[in-house]
């Protein structure tokens, strides 16, 4: 684990555009071994904490969401697989009738089979995205979570959600660490 995640939950970090994350004690890079003598939890700790769950747990309310738009439009496109199937039976009928006169009769299985592919591409789209999206915000929860574990700072956080009119949630938040006010 970088020794600058560390800093970046700590009062005493700044920024330098010369060096990025320093120790507002020393001005340099961090310089410990396993853990940083001269930490000090407080509101940043605390930021860290709520950003990085109140992210996991957005991500995580979505996921059935997401699995069913996956689902609906795969079922969809395959669908449209199974109408082009068993319309070129009636088209090869029309065909028949029209002694192959009307050639855009056959453009029509394209057409469907483009929608048949946007149906897959959007299912995956929206699947990828979900996966990384919680990949990030995963990765982000267990930094914050193996340094409070590092420190012995446990934490307990309840988050829920609450619509506002517009559509949009926001988040209340109740969290409480161990030594800290």
């Amino acid at each position: 684990m970088e020794r600058t995640i560390h800093c970046r939950l700590c009062e005493h970090q700044i920024f330098s555009f010369e060096e990025g994350t320093v120790c507002g004690l020393t001005h340099r890079k961090p310089d410990f071994q396993r853990v940083c003598n001269k930490i000090e939890f407080g509101e940043t700790f605390k930021e860290k904490i709520t950003e990085a769950n109140v992210a996991y747990k957005e991500v995580t309310q979505n996921k059935t969401k997401v699995y069913r738009f996956f689902t609906t439009h795969i079922l969809l496109g395959i669908g449209v697989l199974i109408a082009i199937y068993f319309g070129m039976d009636y088209l090869m009928g029309f065909w028949d009738q029209i002694h192959g006169k009307a050639i855009l009769v056959y453009a029509f299985p394209f057409v469907f089979l483009g929608f048949a592919f946007k149906y897959f591409m959007e299912a995956t789209k929206a699947l990828a995205a979900y996966k990384n999206e919680l990949k990030k915000a995963l990765y982000k929860k267990n930094q914050v979570d193996t340094i409070a574990e590092l420190y012995h700072k446990p934490y307990t956080i309840d988050i829920t959600f609450e619509e506002e009119p517009n559509g949009d949630l926001t988040p209340n938040i109740n969290l409480e660490i161990k030594d800290i006010r």
